[in-house]
């Protein structure tokens, strides 16, 4: 599976979804939305890294 890069792939019919975004800026404030909602859930030490540039 791919993630949703922008309009590439396109997942669903829904709006909310990152791959139906216009715009690549609409999709970089939709994609910080996602890591800002998931970046509380990660655990100290986790090999996993999130980019957010607000």
């Amino acid at each position: 599976m791919h993630p949703p890069y922008h309009d590439i792939i396109k997942f669903s019919n829904d709006e909310r979804d990152l791959s139906k975004t216009k715009t690549i800026e609409e999709f970089l404030k939709m994609f910080c939305e996602v890591v800002d909602n998931a970046t509380p859930y990660l655990e100290k030490g986790d090999n996993t890294l999130c980019y957010s540039e607000k």
